[in-house]
């Protein structure tokens, strides 16, 4: 039987992450073409929501133009202005950045609560859209 090595503490917490298939290909895709082209996108549009509202109760985003837009017309809009970029990677970025990303640091303790909520039940109604949209779009043949 072989003897156990003992470890400083440290090393043990640094094995952790150390063959790991998940992170091994999480960290392979990152540095694919398709990884780095996402990591792109995500700048890009890290820049593009930098002057974006929410009005989670109507759910619209406003734009600094003062435009009021809802998911797919807001996917629209940036897709127009960079048609490279897939239209599943601006959405999958907006629905992360609304339910992560938007906290106006003006707002209270409560507020932020209620943000989280109206924000959380969107993105549910959404993605719920979203996915029985695509199961219609399916035939018996596809």
């Amino acid at each position: 039987m072989a003897k156990r090595r003992n470890q400083h503490p440290q090393q043990r917490q640094d094995n952790i992450f150390a063959g790991n298939p998940f992170l091994d290909d999480l960290l392979a895709w990152r540095h694919s073409p398709e990884g780095e082209q996402f990591a792109e996108c995500s700048d890009t549009l890290c820049e593009v929501m930098e002057d974006v509202q929410l009005d989670a109760t109507k759910r619209q985003f406003i734009w600094l133009d003062g435009e009021r837009l809802d998911i797919l017309q807001s996917i629209a809009r940036i897709h127009h202005r960079y048609p490279d970029m897939r239209r599943d990677w601006i959405e999958e970025y907006l629905l992360d950045w609304i339910e992560m990303d938007y906290a106006p640091e003006h707002y209270s303790k409560a507020q932020l609560d209620e943000l989280d909520r109206l924000t959380a039940r969107w993105i549910a109604d959404h993605s719920r859209r979203a996915k029985t949209t695509k199961s219609q779009r399916r035939t018996r043949h596809s």
